[in-house]
């Protein structure tokens, strides 16, 4: 049941509208629309109050809100076309955005909003910042965010900022020296972990050294947990297995978008509550704010290239590959080809995998259809491939 009054409704799409957009049409052709700082700050101050609680937001404030599109934004500004002067303009849009956010950030805290308020999934703005721009992760500490605040199942806003797998837009987060230094200097907690024992340190990729020796000065154990036995196993034999709750666990370890992503195969082993559990998730985890279907599109692309090359642990599957491409293209619609590069995948493939993947990108009506899911920009779900 929601509580948005159309007052409230409308303020929400003007604080979207207002945070610019970059629009890749065909043919190289782009649009872009800048930011509107004032927009943005009359649109929250028409909310009824600064902690007002959206329902159809899972309960987050404008705060979670507008920190959650900053994280986003960071992600988006990676997928380049690979034109230069899109490019060059996605660039300068990006660099308006992260000034945009910054400046709305701080008008907000200057409400008196709380730093602190949890969403239904039990995070915080702060650890829905810690991925992205460290700047934001500055200003809500300055504001007095407790940096050890545990969304539902452990996982901590240095978990976060150290877990580089999140990708929405087909790239990984960075892992930024700069917020975990950040953190531990307010106090996070190093030695945190999951259930299974895992802290921000064993989460981190090796190739970050300079972020293991900050979590190893302020203390963190370097050896490695115990597992529980199912995290010895692959996530495709867990899918196999139904494995459920074992594949949701994901979702603290390696992001919502990595649970997600092999639910959905444990739904194509037909594991029917699988589906249930996908579709919660994109309702009620971080993947509540992919609006545009990135994240979901993205995961639904990765396994395409899985079934169709036979790799992370599945077996290949050409009916299943064209299942997930074509759930793929319908929801990233005219930005797959800019965000997926179907076409430098196809010389990795099998002759009949490759026939696959053409017979798609040529299918009679694709574009059309692209053109129309644009035009929505509606989230799909899993049960409807």
């Amino acid at each position: 049941m929601t509580n948005e009054t159309p007052s409230v409704v409308e303020a929400m799409k003007q604080l979207y509208s207002s945070a610019g957009e970059f629009h890749l049409r065909p043919k190289g052709l782009f649009t872009v629309r800048p930011c509107n700082l004032a927009a943005a700050r009359k649109a929250v101050l028409k909310l009824p109050a600064i902690d007002f609680r959206l329902a159809r937001y899972n309960q987050q404030t404008v705060l979670h809100v507008v920190v959650s599109l900053a994280t986003n934004t960071v992600q988006e500004a990676r997928a380049w076309t690979g034109r230069a002067a899109a490019d060059s303009a996605r660039r300068e849009l990006a660099r308006e955005q992260r000034a945009f956010f910054r400046d709305l950030v701080a008008f907000i805290l200057e409400q008196g909003a709380a730093v602190d308020q949890r969403d239904d999934w039990g995070e915080t703005a702060l650890y829905q910042a810690a991925p992205g721009d460290p700047a934001i992760v500055k200003l809500l500490l300055q504001h007095g965010a407790d940096p050890n605040l545990a969304k539902s199942g452990g996982s901590t806003p240095l978990m976060a900022a150290c877990t580089h797998l999140g990708a929405s837009y087909g790239t990984h987060f960075r892992v930024s020296a700069e917020t975990v230094e950040l953190l531990l200097a307010a106090g996070a907690n190093p030695e945190a972990h999951l259930a299974n024992g895992r802290t921000a340190l064993q989460m981190l990729d090796r190739k970050y050294k300079d972020v293991a020796t900050l979590l190893s000065a302020a203390g963190a154990n370097t050896a490695s947990p115990k597992p529980k036995p199912h995290h010895k196993l692959k996530p495709a034999h867990l899918a196999r297995q139904g494995n459920l709750e074992a594949l949701l666990a994901l979702a603290d370890e390696e992001g919502d978008a990595m649970a997600y992503k092999w639910l959905c195969v444990a739904v194509d082993f037909g594991h029917a509550k699988a589906a249930k559990m996908a579709n919660d998730l994109l309702e009620t985890s971080t993947l509540r704010v992919d609006d545009e279907g990135l994240a979901q599109g993205h995961a639904h692309w990765e396994l395409a290239v899985a079934y169709l090359r036979g790799e992370e642990g599945l077996a290949t599957d050409l009916r299943r590959g064209s299942e997930h491409l074509a759930f793929a293209m319908k929801l990233l619609a005219a930005r797959f080809e800019s965000i997926c590069q179907p076409r430098a995948l196809i010389r990795h493939l099998s002759a009949e995998a490759q026939e696959v993947v053409e017979r798609a990108l040529s299918a009679p009506g694709a574009k059309a259809k692209e053109k129309k899911k644009a035009a929505t920009g509606r989230k799909a779900r899993p049960g409807s491939r």
